[in-house]
């Protein structure tokens, strides 16, 4: 994959601590699908989470991208029990 959209998601178990955020997560498979180098190449980020979540990933992943892909824009979309 030279160029393209990396999906990844992230679903949290109390069982299963600590999980990677869906944007760590996202860079992983795109550097192990070839689909580039390092976090540098990232362009762009989207988060989609649901409308009033009781945990949220925004801070973290914006938190995550300053460090690792400052150049990246980044997206935060809510969804809503009438948008499923």
């Amino acid at each position: 994959m030279a160029k393209g959209v990396c999906r990844r998601i992230c679903l949290e178990s109390v069982a299963y601590n600590p999980t990677l955020c869906p944007v760590q997560a996202a860079i992983i498979g795109m550097v192990a699908a070839g689909g580039a180098a390092a976090a540098r190449d990232v362009v762009a980020a989207t988060l989609v989470e649901k409308e009033a979540a009781l945990v949220s990933q925004e801070v973290t992943a914006r938190i995550f991208l300053a460090a690792v892909a400052p150049q990246a824009s980044f997206h935060v979309y809510n969804f809503g029990p009438s948008d499923a």
